[in-house]
C-alpha cells in the first residue's frame, strides 16, 4: 500500500514512521520544512486534556497517544539517534485567586478519580517544590509525573526513523491538488508531478481547511497564534502554568515563557 501525507509536521512524521514500521509505503510532503511550523515552535509539554474537554473519542484518543510516550520515546531515540529531551519536570497549575484555587482543587480531585497522581499543594509544601513562585500564590494542582520534549527534535525523529524504515520524506514540495478516479482521490498534484496513493493523509495542521478545500471539503480548522520567548535561566524546575501563562524549563538551561492566544489566522509576525 503507497500512502501519501501531507504535512511534515510531528503528526504527518509520526503517521509516515508508524505506517513504514508496519509495511506501507509511506511519502511525506510538506511545501516547506519538516518541522517548519507549529511542530518546530511549541513548547511541547505532555499533559492530560483539561477538564473542560468532554468524555468521548477526542478525549480518549488524547489520553492514548499521551500513554504511548514511555515506550515510544526510547525507541525512536534509538532508531534516529536523535534526543527529543524527554524530559520529566512535573507540572503546577498554580492560584492567585480563590476562584482559580477553587478549580485547582476540583481538577485535582478530578485527575484523582483517573487513577493520575495529582494533588493540591499550598504553603511550605508548594515553596519547597518551586521556591521561586511569588509568595502571592495561594497553591497549585500538582502532577509529579507530567513530562515534556522538544517537539522539534522529536518530529525530526519521526522523521529520520521513518525514512530508516523505509519511507520518503520530501520538504519542499507542495501539493497543489489531487488526482481522482471514478469518484476516489488516487494521488496528489505537485509542482514536480503528480505522485499516485491508495490513500491521502491530510496531516497539515492549520492548513489542513485549505488542502481539503480542493476536496470541496469543509474540514472546521482554524490557525491560532502563540507566542513565547526563551531565555537562561535555572530558577524554574517544574513547568508552572497559571492564569497568565506557563513557564516550561528546557534542556541546556532555557525556560520557555509563554503567554498570548492570538487569533490572527495566518500571520505569524
Amino acid at each position: 500500500m503507497r500512502v501519501v501525507i501531507v504535512g511534515g509536521g510531528v503528526i504527518g512524521c509520526a503517521i509516515a514512521y508508524n505506517l513504514a514500521k508496519g509495511g506501507a509505503q509511506a511519502i511525506v510532503l510538506d511545501r516547506g520544512e519538516i518541522a517548519g511550523q507549529a511542530s518546530g515552535a511549541a513548547a511541547g509539554m505532555l499533559i492530560p486534556p483539561s477538564e473542560s474537554v468532554p468524555p468521548g473519542p477526542f478525549r480518549d484518543l488524547c489520553l492514548a497517544s499521551l500513554a504511548l510516550y514511555p515506550n515510544l520515546v526510547p525507541a525512536i531515540e534509538a532508531e534516529s539517534g536523535i534526543d527529543v529531551q524527554y524530559l520529566a519536570s512535573g507540572i503546577l497549575l498554580t492560584a492567585e485567586t480563590e476562584g482559580r484555587a477553587q478549580a485547582m482543587r476540583s481538577y485535582a480531585r478530578w485527575q484523582q478519580g483517573l487513577g493520575r497522581d495529582v494533588q493540591w499543594v499550598e504553603g511550605e509544601t508548594l515553596w519547597a517544590l518551586e521556591p521561586g513562585l511569588s509568595r502571592k500564590v495561594l497553591g497549585a494542582a500538582y502532577s509529579p509525573d507530567d513530562r515534556h520534549v522538544n517537539p522539534g527534535l522529536l518530529t525530526q525523529a519521526f522523521a529520520r526513523a521513518a525514512t530508516a524504515a523505509g519511507a520518503k520524506v520530501l520538504p519542499g514540495v507542495a501539493v497543489t491538488g489531487f488526482v481522482r478516479r471514478r469518484g476516489r482521490v488516487t494521488g496528489v498534484r505537485t509542482g514536480e508531478g503528480d505522485i499516485g496513493a491508495d490513500t491521502v493523509i491530510l496531516a497539515a495542521g492549520s492548513w489542513t481547511k485549505m488542502v481539503g478545500e480542493k476536496l470541496g471539503m469543509g474540514i472546521p480548522v482554524r490557525p491560532v497564534r502563540g507566542q513565547m520567548i526563551a531565555y537562561h535561566s535555572t530558577a524554574i524546575r517544574h513547568i508552572v502554568w497559571g492564569d497568565d501563562g506557563y513557564l516550561v524549563p528546557k534542556a541546556g538551561g532555557f525556560v520557555f515563557a509563554g503567554a498570548t492566544v492570538e487569533d490572527v489566522g495566518f500571520r505569524t509576525a
